[in-house]
């Protein structure tokens, strides 16, 4: 028992020593943890190095913590570097943490805000500014083409304004429309067609008054993470533009002057497409009109196609016709050239920035009197008026003057006096051998009542022309709420104003009737968007969030006033102070009338920034519907895993370096539709009176049938996609897999001939639509040192699309309903699959083109369409009658990209830029015009000489050319029998008393669709900035010099101009063209 209490006081009195020792080894100290602005951060991690022991800091940044002496604390922050400190003799510490550069990565901006790029689980892509400009384009849109994955971009023109057509992952709707939301600095601007009054001419694209060189950056918003938020408008994508800001406390700022200067022509000419001269002309019409008489001395004459009984033609002889040859390409080509000089300017300012622009272009097209000339000004400016209220205002005036041509065409030899076109009337119907002057002709031109092109394309006479403004602003406030940290109140007003006014005069000297004509047409329309919402971003240790709470509202409305005259009083290109002798038109009214009424939440959670969480929703309420219908709701979830951050993944960091997979699923909107289609409308005019004017003036008809029941087309999306960078990204991107479910799609459907409709269809929300495909992009950084850097980006995309039901009835009958010339849409098929004859070659003993017969029992029966195995002859009842659904071809492409090679080196910088685009086709209905003689009414191949059937010719290349089309020893009875079959099979038969029709102007086949895969170079570049120490000297801050080719090459199988933007190609347009230019830059 002594030994035990002699132990139990030996034990105590070394605890007690022990005790002793350790609190003469440890203190308690405190202190303080800011950010650079000395704020204090909540919730920073302390901790005593290679231990457990450690805290956190309070609301207002400080701790209290019991260490040992000489202990290292490891202070750490979400999204900011880790600091360590040794415990020395103090026992206050104060520790500033500076922002990571790893957590310093790209912001995307989203629906109002931006969020980081890095643990975003939405599907958005960036372009930057020196991207969008690197191609000096008129547009901004006509610069996203190739540098965005799942963004498919297409300009079909080389006239001056042409719209762009954009469309984010695939066609979206059938009737609806297909073209994303534009957002500009929070107010959705208007992108459709032009607002101008056109006739026989391209419509001016309302984005092409926005100055590229003032933007910032474009977000491509993709999927419902990313677009639910915009609801009912964010179905068919949305599309996010920033334009500069100046730098807050940057006094100095800073001034840069841009000038280019360049020239274009045709990127295909028609040279290389091959029409034939006037002796080539001459020489295939005879042999058209000796095989169809049977008269080998059969000579054709002018009198054959011009008809002076039709159009007011001046007297042409065989012999004079062979005199001439008249290159009308000529007359209405030329070179084109732009000058566009850019200004901008930077100021900075303790307490916010200003930012300003000034930009004038002047193009003159490739065609001659087709010029465009704009001018747009800008302001944003950004202040923080008094302590956490920070006001702004963004905004710019635009003006374009556009003079137009017209790109009408005959589709016969004359008319058209004042409404055909330059380039589309010269491969089509100006031919060879007709004289383009005359001096007898008060014009000067001859025959230019009849269509002559080249009058109709002398301003003297004819005048198209439209004036246009565009005013965009948005001014806002943001309040930050001090008690509540990371919380503010942001509101904003945005107007988008255009003003369009446009002339179309042609003088009595070129119209048919002899009468001059005038247009007179105003329209304006206007969007106002204000909105109200909280922004909350904050971090709490290892939670994040980032959220959005508001309200918003839009009106549009626009109004419309149209005078439209004939045999006008004076000779003057306008309407006049008298009423022309005949009024056509006269209109004033409101249009467009649009509202919408919308609540929205987002928000984004991130814990431990490794697992993210993201919900948005947003509820609409739109004019367009009525009643129950009128609201809709959206809503998307996503979640991402930064699997890098992961503790297990920590082995792989020096190979891999970023690693996250995401997905997200939700429903967006569509009300693409007009104003009116719940509603049933009258029409009153004198066209509708039934009986002779002197009883009764005019008549009233139903000219819109209003559905009540109509509501929001839904688009379900699904994606999944990783991301990934190895090696310190040097090597980065992305793989995303989409599926877009478009149900109840606002459509219209086609309704019995009974009702008296004037086109018979009404808006529903019938059929469903899918568009499925992949999203990749690619980064490489495979130079990177002082004097040499290489960079490559690349980006493909794929895009399949099935029709997935339509109406009931269509269904039912299996056969579908057509869509654009020559296509049709079908349950289980692509949009706008190819439905026409199926061509089968030429017959070698008759010379005449053949297609498949097509089993019409079953195609009845079923709506398939099974060729049975026979060829028979391509006259119109057959080509008619026996159409083919080709399955593997569709008017839609199925992959696009782009891929860009970025090289410096020393004072020198290189850029290599290709698009690509494939899987779809064209109908080149052009080319079938200009393959056959027919009624000599078009121009026509040179290639048809030497390779045109004829007995004992066999593999020809073109069948027999016979005048009108009318082959004598090739009849066709569809009721005889086939000899090759029993007796009475009635499968048709040649007979010489048979269908000898085979002009195929209103009928195709399959021979002339093309596969419309391209490559383009779409830009070789060169630029050289000049040394510091020679432009120092006269107090410049840089000076570059640029060299550039843009659309240089082409690599294609289609034979017409140009392959993008093709579908059906009814007349050749100017295509894109291909451009040479020098810009300076410099820089204040």
């Amino acid at each position: 028992m002594k030994k035990h209490s002699i132990f139990l006081f030996l034990l105590s009195a070394m605890l007690l020593f022990s005790i002793n020792l350790q609190s003469q080894n440890t203190k308690t100290i405190t202190g303080k943890v800011t950010d650079e602005k000395g704020e204090g951060i909540i919730g920073a991690n302390v901790i005593v190095k290679g231990t457990g022991t450690g805290t956190i800091t309070d609301v207002n940044g400080m701790f209290s913590l019991q260490v040992p002496n000489n202990a290292i604390l490891v202070i750490s922050y979400l999204g900011y570097d880790t600091k360590e400190i040794l415990v020395g003799d103090k026992n206050s510490y104060n520790v500033q943490l500076s922002e990571s550069s790893k957590y310093l990565e790209e912001v995307v901006v989203v629906g109002y805000g931006t969020v980081n790029k890095r643990s975003f689980t939405g599907s958005v892509a960036s372009v930057k500014s020196e991207e969008l400009t690197s191609l000096k384009t008129l547009s901004p849109s006509a610069g996203l083409q190739g540098r965005a994955a799942g963004v498919n971009v297409t300009t079909s023109s080389g006239l001056l304004g042409v719209p762009t057509k954009i469309n984010i992952r695939g066609i979206n709707s059938i009737n609806a429309g297909t073209s994303p939301l534009w957002i500009i600095d929070g107010v959705p601007m208007y992108s459709g067609d032009g607002l101008e009054a056109s006739s026989r001419t391209v419509s001016q694209d309302p984005m092409s008054l926005i100055n590229p060189n003032d933007i910032e950056s474009m977000e491509v918003l993709k999927d419902a993470a990313a677009t639910a938020i915009y609801g009912s408008r964010g179905s068919t994508g949305v599309i996010i533009i920033t334009t500069k800001a100046g730098k807050k406390g940057d006094k100095k700022g800073n001034i840069v002057v841009d000038y280019s200067n360049g020239y274009s022509q045709l990127t295909r000419t028609p040279k290389q497409i091959g029409y034939a001269s006037t002796s080539q002309w001459i020489q295939l019409a005879d042999i058209a009109v000796q095989n169809q008489t049977g008269n080998s001395a059969a000579l054709w004459q002018p009198s054959q196609t011009l008809d002076p009984a039709k159009v007011p033609f001046s007297p042409l002889t065989r012999e004079q016709a062979l005199a001439i040859n008249s290159d009308w390409f000529d007359v209405v080509l030329r070179t084109g050239q732009y000058h566009d000089i850019n200004l901008n300017m930077t100021k900075g300012y303790e307490n916010g920035s200003v930012f300003s622009s000034f930009n004038f272009r002047d193009d003159k097209g490739v065609l001659k009197n087709n010029d465009l000339q704009r001018i747009t000004g800008r302001i944003n400016t950004d202040f923080e008026v008094i302590k956490n209220l920070t006001i702004g205002t963004n905004a710019s005036f635009s003006y374009s003057k556009n003079n137009r041509v017209k790109t009408g065409y005959a589709g016969a030899i004359g008319g058209g006096g004042g409404t055909n076109g330059a380039f589309e009337s010269a491969n089509r119907n100006a031919l060879p051998w007709m004289p383009i002057y005359d001096e007898a002709d008060p014009t000067g031109y001859w025959s230019a009542r009849s269509g002559n092109l080249a009058a109709n394309n002398d301003r003297r006479f004819l005048q198209d022309y439209v004036n246009q403004y565009r005013f965009l602003g948005n001014s806002f406030a943001e309040l930050k709420i001090a008690p509540i940290k990371g919380l503010s109140l942001r509101s904003e007003f945005g107007v988008d104003f255009i003003s369009n006014s446009s002339v179309d005069w042609r003088s009595a000297l070129i119209t048919e009737d002899n009468k001059s004509y005038s247009l007179d047409n105003n329209a304006t329309r206007t969007v106002i968007n204000y909105n109200a919402y909280f922004k909350y971003n904050k971090s709490f240790g290892i939670h994040s969030f980032n959220s959005v709470l508001g309200t918003e509202s839009m009106r549009v409305n626009g109004w419309r006033r149209q005078m439209e005259g004939k045999d006008l009083v004076g000779m003057y290109p306008e309407m006049g102070v008298t009423n022309p002798a005949q009024m056509l038109t006269m209109h004033s009214y409101l249009s467009d009338e649009d509202y919408l009424r919308s609540y929205f939440f987002r928000s984004d959670y991130r814990l431990m920034d490794k697992y993210v969480f993201a919900v948005s929703y947003r509820m609409d309420g739109s004019s367009k519907f009525q009643g129950k219908n009128k609201w809709g709701n959206f809503a998307a979830i996503s979640g991402g895993w930064l699997v890098s951050e992961e503790e297990f993944f920590q082995p792989l960091i020096t190979v891999m370096n970023q690693l996250k997979l995401k997905a997200s699923f939700g429903q967006t909107g569509n009300n693409a539709i007009s104003s009116n289609a719940f509603t049933t409308n009258f029409s009153n005019t004198a066209n509708n009176r039934y009986g002779d004017v002197s009883y009764i003036s005019s008549g009233t008809v139903v000219s819109n049938l209003g559905n009540s029941s109509l509501t929001w087309e839904t688009t379900t999306n699904y994606d999944a996609g990783i991301t990934f960078g190895f090696f310190n990204n040097r090597l980065s991107g992305s793989l995303e897999y989409y599926y877009k479910d478009i149900s109840d799609m606002l459509f219209k459907r086609e309704l019995p001939v009974s009702t008296g409709l004037a086109d018979n269809t009404i808006w529903d929300n019938v059929g469903d639509v899918a568009n499925f495909g992949v999203d990749f992009s690619l980064t490489s950084v495979n130079f990177d040192t002082k004097k040499i850097k290489w960079t490559t980006t690349f980006n493909f995309s794929t895009n399949n699309n099935r029709v997935v039901s339509l109406t009931p009835a269509v269904d039912n009958g299996g056969k579908g309903m057509d869509y654009t010339n020559g296509t049709r849409n079908v349950t289980g098929k692509p949009i706008g699959t190819f439905f026409m004859a199926d061509y089968a070659g030429i017959d070698p003993d008759r010379g005449v083109e053949m297609i498949w017969e097509i089993d019409q029992d079953e195609y009845n029966k079923t709506g398939n369409t099974i060729k049975t195995g026979r060829k028979i002859p391509a006259t119109q009842a057959n080509v008619k009658l026996h159409r083919y659904l080709f399955k593997d071809k569709t008017i839609v492409p199925k992959f696009f990209g782009g891929l860009n090679n970025s090289f410096s080196f020393a004072n020198f910088d290189f850029n290599l830029f290709f698009t690509f685009s494939g899987g779809n086709y064209i109908y080149d209905y052009n080319l079938k015009r200009a393959s056959y003689v027919h009624n000599g009414q078009t121009v026509l191949l040179a290639d048809l000489i030497g390779n045109m059937w004829e007995p004992g010719k066999l593999n020809a290349k073109y069948p027999l050319q016979s005048w009108g089309s009318q082959y004598n020893n090739a009849g066709w009875s569809s009721d005889a029998d086939d000899p090759n079959f029993e007796t009475g099979n009635k499968k048709g038969w040649w007979a010489a008393s048979g269908d000898n029709n085979y002009n195929l102007e209103s009928a195709n086949h399959s021979r002339f669709i093309y596969k419309g895969d391209y490559l383009r170079l779409k830009n070789l570049s060169i630029g050289y900035n000049l040394p510091k120490t020679l432009i120092s000297k006269i107090k410049l801050e840089n000076v570059k010099i640029t060299l550039q080719a843009t659309n240089l090459f082409t690599l294609t199988a289609y034979p017409g101009y140009d392959p993008e933007g093709k579908s059906y190609v009814e007349a050749a347009g100017v295509p894109n063209l291909k451009n040479y230019s020098i810009s300076i830059s410099a820089k204040l």
